[in-house]
C-alpha cells in the first residue's frame, strides 16, 4: 500500500514540475517585441475558429472578441446568386486603444458602435505576410461594437483582431 502512495507521489511532483521548460516551441521574450502586424501575421498561422456572420443586424450572434485568434469568417449573399457577400460580426473592445482589424482579402469594414454611428476607420495594406492582404485601423473605447464587412466578392475570409499596443497575456 504504501510503494502505491509513493508512486502517485512520485507521478504529481513530475507532473507540477513540468511546466513550460526548454521544450516550449515560442520565444516569450522575443513574442514582446512584435508589432501588431507581425503577431497578427504569427495567428494567422494558427487553426481557425470557424464563425458564419450574421446576415443583418438583427439576431447578431457571431463574436469575434477573443485576442490573438484566427476566425475564419464565412459571409452572406446578399442576394441569391448576386455574388456579392456581406456580413455582421460583434465585437467587444476589452480597453480604449487603437486595434487593428486584419483581413485576407480587400473587403470593405464599417465599425459601428452601440447608436449605430460608424467609427472613422483607415486601411493599409499588409505587407508582412501573404496570409493577410489589409489592415484596418480604428480607434475603439471599451464597449461594443459591430464590425460590418462587405460587399465583397469572397464568401469567406481570415479576421484577426490586435490591439495596437497591448499586455501580451495570451487567454
Amino acid at each position: 500500500m504504501k510503494w502505491h502512495l509513493l508512486l502517485s507521489l512520485s507521478l504529481l511532483t513530475v507532473v507540477l514540475c513540468t511546466g513550460c521548460g526548454d521544450a516550449d516551441d515560442h520565444d516569450h521574450e522575443d513574442h514582446e517585441e512584435l508589432s501588431a502586424e507581425e503577431e497578427a501575421c504569427t495567428h494567422a498561422q494558427d487553426s481557425p475558429t470557424t464563425v458564419a456572420a450574421s446576415a443583418g443586424l438583427a439576431g447578431l450572434d457571431a463574436d469575434v472578441s477573443q485576442r490573438h485568434t484566427l476566425y475564419e469568417v464565412t459571409l452572406q449573399e446578399t442576394e441569391t446568386g448576386s455574388g456579392d457577400y456581406r456580413g455582421y460580426l460583434s465585437y467587444e473592445a476589452a480597453e480604449h486603444a487603437d486595434y487593428l482589424i486584419f483581413t485576407s482579402t480587400e473587403v470593405e469594414l464599417r465599425v459601428l458602435d452601440t447608436n449605430d454611428v460608424a467609427q472613422d476607420v483607415s486601411v493599409e495594406a499588409v505587407d508582412g505576410c501573404a496570409e493577410l492582404a489589409q489592415s484596418h485601423r480604428v480607434s475603439l473605447e471599451a464597449q461594443s461594437y459591430v464590425i460590418e464587412l462587405g460587399p465583397s466578392d469572397a464568401s469567406t475570409l481570415s479576421l484577426i483582431i490586435e490591439p495596437e499596443a497591448h499586455d501580451h497575456d495570451h487567454d
